[in-house]
């Protein structure tokens, strides 16, 4: 419940809010990055939902943020599979909105937020508010949350952290 309240508030806030992703996004760091209105990419990384490979799933609304943003085929397999996707294809998906070398990162970004500060910020506020109206999440975060606790209670998440832990391959029972 925290880091949904943490990362809804994020979300909620009345101000644009951007992530710069200079490294990889897994996880949590993809579930953050998603709760803010846009991501801007270094060509090297890589994002992914890998909790199902330890027997869990994303407990922060990523999984629903991840389906409004590149629909619910493409979030099936990201969430279901666990793999890593590119910058370049995350771009194509519009999972990140532009995508630099890392070295003009940075530049990347001030001319991508630079696009916004033309606008008038009393607009953008009410556009923002006006867009999330459309939102309701409410109910695929209790999901989400259910699903994830169910998931702590198997043998299967038990085994995929002690595999994590001792960097070996997982033998999930299905239990």
């Amino acid at each position: 419940p925290n880091g949904h309240r943490v990362f809804r508030r994020l979300a909620q806030l009345p101000q644009i809010t951007f992530a710069v992703l200079n490294g990889n996004a897994f996880g949590g760091g993809l579930e953050l990055a998603l709760a803010c209105d846009f991501r801007i990419a270094a060509s090297n990384i890589k994002l992914a939902l890998p909790e199902v490979n330890i027997g869990t799933l994303p407990g922060w609304a990523g999984s629903s943020r991840l389906i409004d943003g590149i629909g619910f085929s493409r979030a099936k397999f990201m969430l279901l599979s666990g793999s890593p996707i590119d910058a370049d294809t995350a771009s194509a998906w519009g999972l990140v909105h532009t995508v630099a070398p890392f070295e003009e990162l940075t530049a990347a970004a001030n001319e991508f937020v630079a696009k916004f500060r033309k606008a008038g910020p009393v607009a953008q506020r009410l556009g923002k508010q006006l867009i999330s109206a459309f939102e309701n999440k409410t109910n695929s975060e209790v999901l989400e949350a259910f699903a994830g606790a169910i998931t702590a209670t198997t043998e299967d998440l038990a085994e995929g952290i002690l595999s994590f832990r001792e960097k070996r391959s997982t033998q999930f029972s299905g239990r």
